[in-house]
């Protein structure tokens, strides 16, 4: 019991699961929200609500992963319940389906331009599905920072460091000028 509430007590890595609804807010929901950002069904940072934007990203990842799960990953996108939740936190999907490099267009583009964005890389209005310049030079910078070649093209070893926890985010330093 004593140990239990040591200072030196471990921290568990994510909250408890338990059955979350769209409306809910809080740790656990940040918890999954981070999970959807990591692998490129959300854009933008977590922010503890599950709304629209939350269940838009679940069935993007539900589109995403039933070519690969018989029945589906999830039963519905507006909730979950403690059994996925522990699912989502605690297991891996596979990240790599096609190389993203200047023109290619679909939703493996889509969710690199997320996790691109998520990272510092890309502007939130360059999301459109469409690998362009600007794809090309966020890819380059991510992989320069990466310590990989810098190709501007998104293959098996640059999205499985992009969707990693690992992947480093981008440190070009910004400045604001604020007129009064």
């Amino acid at each position: 019991y004593a140990r239990l509430f040591a200072q030196d007590a471990a921290a568990a890595s994510h909250p408890v699961p338990r059955d979350l609804f769209q409306g809910d807010s809080g740790r656990a929901v940040e918890a999954v929200q981070q999970r959807l950002i990591q692998w490129g069904f959300l854009a933008g940072l977590p922010d503890q609500d599950f709304d629209g934007d939350m269940v838009a990203a679940l069935g993007r990842l539900q589109d995403y992963l039933s070519e690969e799960e018989e029945g589906g990953y999830l039963a519905a996108t507006d909730a979950l319940t403690a059994q996925e939740q522990s699912r989502l936190l605690d297991e891996d999907i596979q990240v790599y389906r096609y190389t993203v490099e200047y023109g290619t267009k679909g939703e493996q583009t889509y969710r690199v331009q997320r996790r691109l964005h998520s990272l510092y890389y890309l502007g939130y209005y360059q999301i459109d599905g469409k690998a362009g310049e600007n794809t090309r030079d966020a890819i380059e910078r991510f992989q320069e920072l990466a310590g990989l070649e810098p190709t501007g093209v998104a293959d098996e070893q640059t999205q499985q460091l992009l969707f990693s926890q690992d992947a480093p985010q981008d440190q070009t330093p910004y400045m604001l000028k604020v007129s009064i």
